[in-house]
């Protein structure tokens, strides 16, 4: 499976390098120009989206409503729960619109954690367990040595990589103003 998803997106990333050359955009969509294939493609992209949002928030919709014991069948203080779920999202978007930032900071703290830091603390917590039941599990100090290492490099480098990405959310230069703002700016020049 994974063989074809890298022939299917790096046949996308070759065939349009060999078409555009090095003027191709990031996003390869802008570059077809308007065609009925690249408007099929976003409807599509966008159906995807719009399905998937419904997949990711359902079990956080869920825990919150849990947590303001909620009833689980649908009703008014369900759907107000939702609804301001949703609000408190759409906010946080237009507050931060340039959300690269954002999730840097949230990828660089739980991907390091959970990739390199956990397992190996867990690996080494578990083999040095023991029981009478259990095999022998002892690692030669090799093994804990490159163990060790892998938990001060994700360390390390997770530590450097949230400080940097810390200093780019808070950083007020790195905030693009939220699309409302022009529509103030042009209210109060058209009053004045």
């Amino acid at each position: 499976m994974y063989y074809f998803l890298a022939v299917l997106f790096g046949s996308i990333v070759v065939g349009g390098y060999v078409v555009y050359g090095h003027t191709i955009n990031p996003n390869i969509l802008m570059s077809l120009g308007d065609s009925w294939l690249s408007y099929t493609a976003i409807i599509l992209m966008a159906g995807h989206l719009i399905l998937g949002f419904v997949i990711i928030v359902k079990p956080v919709s869920e825990q919150v409503e849990s947590f303001f014991n909620t009833s689980h069948t649908f009703g008014f203080p369900r759907f107000v729960v939702r609804i301001s779920l949703l609000l408190a999202m759409i906010g946080l978007g237009e507050i931060m619109p340039n959300f690269i930032n954002l999730v840097a900071l949230i990828g660089c703290s739980t991907v390091i954690l959970s990739t390199f830091v956990l397992p190996s603390i867990f690996y080494l917590r578990l083999c040095s367990m023991q029981s009478a039941t259990w095999p022998d599990r002892s690692l030669s100090w090799k093994s804990k040595l490159y163990m060790y290492m892998v938990i001060f490099v994700g360390l390390t480098s997770g530590t450097l990589a949230m400080l940097t990405a810390l200093a780019e959310v808070i950083d007020l230069q790195s905030l693009i103003r939220p699309y409302y703002e022009y529509f103030m700016d042009s209210e109060e020049s058209t009053f004045s």
